[in-house]
């Protein structure tokens, strides 16, 4: 821990700093190049026209897009992680999380319309060896098509996650962010973060990450009424989420994204 102080991340190939004009032009460049893609695209990519060069191509413009539009997602969450405590940070998190909101309910049309391709048409469209280096990425998508809903009822869904279930687990990063412990590491009393906690339970002394790990809890049973109202909420807000998407069991998303068949998990957990 002690090599560690003083040492923070290096984000210059992101943006310059916190402060840099680049991150709040590149969320504005994002959206307008939103709203050109779905005005160039929506309708033709589940037509009858549609060819294995414009999809190719609306894939390739779909990457630049995101790439511009998670660039300062990535800069505000690093900058959080490392100093959780800062309002300035919070806010900025805020601001991209809802500008990618903004983003994905310009864009959900094209997963919708890839989904609805048929299966003989996209199987000729991958032949295109430059389409193949996208087939993983449509594939998986087209796992969730039964699971999918219509596109207005999707975007009706992202907007609400950001006072629902984003909002609860935006709560839980910065409640937690404040955290400290106080241990007795080597003889002496320290001052710990959430981090240097985590690392102390991994420690090759097995009293001090048993003591480490009773203190981590510890401060969580302090504030298990928060926390119990948090995680209730969330587990609510999936379960609603299941049934409207007909899925048979809370955990099948998840399994369906890992690309592993159900019945592996079972046996790995029995």
């Amino acid at each position: 821990m002690e090599k560690a102080k003083g040492i923070t991340w290096d984000l210059s190939a992101l943006y310059q700093n916190e402060d840099d004009p680049e991150i709040n032009a590149d969320l504005d460049k994002a959206l307008a190049t939103a709203k050109s893609f779905k005005s160039q695209y929506h309708g033709k990519i589940a037509s009858e026209s549609c060819d294995d060069k414009l999809l190719l191509q609306a894939l390739r413009d779909y990457e630049v897009l995101l790439e511009t539009g998670y660039r300062p997602y990535a800069m505000a969450s690093l900058l959080f992680t490392g100093d959780g405590k800062s309002d300035k940070f919070k806010g900025m998190v805020a601001k991209v999380q809802e500008t990618v909101t903004l983003l994905s309910n310009e864009t959900l049309f094209f997963g919708l319309e890839i989904q609805k391709i048929p299966e003989d048409k996209l199987a000729g469209f991958l032949k295109n060896e430059a389409l193949a280096h996208y087939s993983h990425h449509i594939k998986t998508l087209r796992l969730f098509t039964p699971h999918t809903l219509e596109e207005n009822e999707e975007q009706i869904i992202n907007r609400k996650n950001l006072s629902g279930k984003t909002a609860f687990v935006n709560l839980f990063d910065e409640f937690t962010a404040a955290f400290e412990w106080q241990l007795e590491v080597d003889g002496e009393e320290k001052t710990l973060t959430s981090s240097e906690m985590r690392e102390l339970q991994r420690s090759q002394d097995a009293d001090l990450r048993y003591r480490a790990k009773k203190a981590h809890d510890g401060k969580y049973a302090e504030n298990d009424l928060i926390f119990t109202n948090v995680f209730g909420n969330l587990i609510k807000d999936h379960a609603t989420d299941m049934e409207m998407r007909n899925y048979d069991s809370p955990i099948l998303p998840s399994h369906m994204g890992n690309n592993v068949p159900p019945a592996v998990v079972d046996t790995m957990m029995q």
